[in-house]
């Protein structure tokens, strides 16, 4: 199949048509019913429409981009630590979010993030904080006791649903749990196993950019009621779920190509031989 670039006027007569046969790029065409003149067309080649439409498909696939480290969460972004009496007072700023372990609050404590992927655009990120020697997470166990974790980046817009907290002592989840002063239990919505705490009363809302999460007692041993061991608890692990407000990429290739496909339906015929009128 062939079609025309340009078309150029050439003053000088000719009495014929002549075609030169299809047999590379840019051939000519001449064609006219004149002694005056006549058009002169390019002549290249083009692809029949299925191979076009292929053609379209690898394009649009390979112009969707290779899947990001995560596509919820901004891995090499940055947020925020503060606590209170865990086991001092701290802020720290400008950790990466690159799910290795960093070192915080002067070395006293570290903080490792894992990412769990739920679906293309779904996923919980579980924040562990641990004493680095081993030691309690409290300084003093009668005092109050926060933990703010802010400004965790995310990939655009989505609902954060789903918080969770629990405590383990080098590695082992303390369990049962019970629930109280607004906390509630529910099993562990990652391993299907194990008891964490939800809150009592929280609800799903809309987060963009960025979002937080934050807890506090007003007595750290108040734990000791409800199931956990604070004398000897040395790791905390905070998570949440981020359902993010996108399209997966095949559904956006899908997409594209059902546009390419109207498009070369609606311009398929344009240039061609038959309906190009040379005077």
């Amino acid at each position: 199949m062939a079609t025309f670039k340009r078309l150029a006027w050439v003053s000088a007569p000719c009495s014929q048509r002549r075609e030169v046969p299809d047999g590379g790029l840019a051939e000519p065409f001449e064609q006219c019913d004149t002694t005056a003149g006549c058009f002169v067309a390019e002549r290249s080649r083009v692809m029949s429409p299925i191979r076009s439409f292929l053609v379209a498909a690898l394009l649009m696939g390979s112009a969707i981009p290779a899947a990001h480290a995560d596509p919820v969460f901004t891995i090499g972004g940055t947020y925020t630590v503060s606590g209170t009496n865990m086991p001092d007072n701290f802020t720290q700023t400008g950790i990466v979010l690159d799910q290795t372990t960093k070192t915080i609050d002067s070395g006293a404590l570290t903080v490792t993030e894992a990412i769990t992927p739920v679906g293309y655009n779904d996923a919980f990120i579980v924040f562990e904080i641990a004493s680095a020697n081993g030691g309690q997470l409290a300084g003093n166990l009668g005092s109050g006791w926060a933990l703010a974790i802010s400004n965790i980046p995310i990939n655009g817009t989505g609902t954060f649903s789903n918080p969770f907290i629990y405590f383990a002592h080098d590695g082992t989840p303390y369990s049962p749990l019970s629930a109280a002063s607004g906390f509630g239990v529910e099993t562990n919505p990652l391993t299907n196993s194990g008891q964490v705490f939800d809150f009592l009363g929280f609800t799903p809302n809309t987060v963009t950019g960025q979002f937080g999460l934050n807890v506090y007692t007003t007595a750290y041993n108040f734990l000791d009621t409800i199931g956990v061991d604070t004398a000897a608890a040395n790791q905390v692990y905070f998570g949440a779920e981020i359902a993010l407000d996108i399209a997966e990429p095949g559904t956006l290739a899908v997409l594209g190509l059902g546009l390419l496909g109207t498009l070369y339906v609606r311009r398929g015929p344009y240039a061609t031989p038959s309906n190009i009128a040379f005077k």
